[in-house]
C-alpha cells in the first residue's frame, strides 16, 4: 500500500460543482473519483492518427454532413426488421 498525503487545493466553486457530479455516488471519496479519472486517462491515449478522424468526424457533425440510421441500413442493404 502507498503512503498517504494531505493535500490541501483550492478550486472554485464551479470546479467543485463539475467534480461533485462526476462522483458516482455523493458520498463517494474524491481520492477515488481523482484515482478513476486518472485511470480513465490513462486509458484514452489516442494516436495522432485516431485524433485526426475523431477531429473530421466533429467536424462532419458540425457542417451536417450526417446520415439517419435509417439511411445507412437502407445504403447497406440491411433488413430494416432485424
Amino acid at each position: 500500500m502507498t503512503e498517504s498525503v494531505t493535500v490541501v487545493i483550492t478550486l472554485d466553486s464551479e470546479r467543485l460543482e463539475k467534480l461533485k457530479k462526476l462522483r458516482r455516488a455523493p458520498e463517494q471519496e474524491y481520492q477515488d473519483l481523482i484515482t478513476r479519472l486518472i485511470d480513465e486517462a490513462d486509458d484514452d491515449n489516442l494516436s495522432s492518427e485516431e485524433l485526426e478522424y475523431l477531429s473530421h468526424g466533429l467536424d462532419d457533425i458540425k457542417n451536417r454532413r450526417i446520415n439517419s440510421a435509417k439511411k445507412v441500413r437502407k445504403f447497406l442493404d440491411l433488413d430494416d426488421t432485424a
